[in-house]
């Protein structure tokens, strides 16, 4: 009696799975896909990193809180608004990040180039 009560869940959780796995992504995932690539391919940290080079502390708190480029309108023309609103949150997300992620290199850099030049300084 066990082994059929067993059954009968497994084939009914089949059953009721196997749809919520086919489902296609909604208009707001498929934004925010399109988004991160759109963001990973426009932004670059370039900036943000020569930047934290020469004033590591400020730029990366400036590059955390600042808020991220707007993405080209030409590419939101005709889309549904939950593709826009999904395409902003991606794009805002990645830019965020990319900005963050260099900025952190840079402060890294910023500060061995800084420590050295110290130590350099004060051991001769």
């Amino acid at each position: 009696m066990r082994m059929f009560y067993i059954t009968v869940i497994m084939i009914l959780s089949f059953v009721f799975i196997q749809p919520l796995l086919s489902q296609q992504p909604d208009d707001y995932t498929t934004g925010h896909r399109a988004g991160e690539r759109a963001a990973t391919v426009e932004i670059s940290g370039n900036r943000w990193f020569i930047a934290s080079i020469l004033f590591p502390l400020p730029t990366y708190m400036i590059a955390s809180g600042s808020n991220p480029p707007k993405p080209p309108p030409s590419e939101l023309l005709g889309k549904s608004s939950q593709y826009v609103a999904g395409y902003l949150a991606g794009y805002s997300e990645v830019a965020k990040e990319i900005r963050k992620r260099n900025a952190r290199r840079g402060c890294g850099l910023g500060l061995f180039i800084g420590l050295s030049s110290y130590l350099i300084r004060t051991s001769l």
